[in-house]
């Protein structure tokens, strides 16, 4: 068990990619503890299943608590493992 008074550590910079409600719950915190944090979202919103009031009051309330959002963004990883590893992880 942690205590409240046990201290923080949370990064600098942080991106969080994703557009639903575990992602932007987990900017937001980060973002309230301290963290400079970007949302990356694929298409131009977060919460895009839910009604859209709350998904654009969100996404301002979001914008005005610091966290960046870059909408109709893409994320390409680079792997370190060679294609004999993947493989390996993949069956």
């Amino acid at each position: 068990m942690v205590a409240l008074t046990t201290p923080c550590v949370v990064c600098r910079k942080t991106v969080v990619v994703g557009s639903g409600y575990i992602a932007v719950e987990l900017a937001g915190i980060l973002s309230t503890l301290g963290s400079d944090v970007t949302l990356v979202v694929r298409y131009d919103k977060v919460l895009r299943s839910f009604d859209s009031m709350l998904s654009d009051t969100l996404m301002e309330e979001l914008k005005n608590s610091g966290v960046k959002i870059t909408p109709f963004s893409k994320v390409c990883v680079q792997s370190f493992f060679t294609s004999t590893d993947i493989s390996k992880y993949n069956d």
